[in-house]
């Protein structure tokens, strides 16, 4: 399935939600509807120290019969989450951890989150 334009505009309005609630408003955030088809959602801080976060929602959602409002909105939660915790992420990865143990370790706390939030 293909994710639309409204359905990008929903997601850009989740977030926006998502960052006010997190109280995120110090970053920049840039949103792209991307082409990659291994992207379903993502979250990129390779920019943090300069205050900005990109996030892509990804048009082509290969497995997924049926794209729903609420799935774009717990892939938007989901992500936002990342945005929570990215400076947490940032600080780990400088500290001689390893890539697979921060992602694993960001994962499992993004997941978590998003139960309790």
């Amino acid at each position: 399935m293909k994710t639309t334009p409204k359905q990008f505009e929903l997601f850009k309005k989740e977030c926006a939600h998502y960052i006010e609630k997190f109280h995120l408003n110090g970053f920049e955030f840039r949103f792209f509807h991307t082409d990659n088809p291994d992207i379903k959602a993502q979250i990129q801080t390779h920019q943090l120290s300069a205050g900005v976060i990109s996030i892509y929602l990804g048009k082509d959602w290969k497995n997924t019969e049926k794209i729903t409002d609420a799935n774009i909105k717990a892939v938007a939660k989901h992500e936002m989450v990342h945005a929570l915790i990215a400076e947490y992420a940032n600080i780990a990865t400088s500290r001689y951890v390893t890539e697979p143990e921060e992602y694993l370790a960001n994962e499992k706390l993004t997941n978590k989150l998003e139960k309790l939030l």
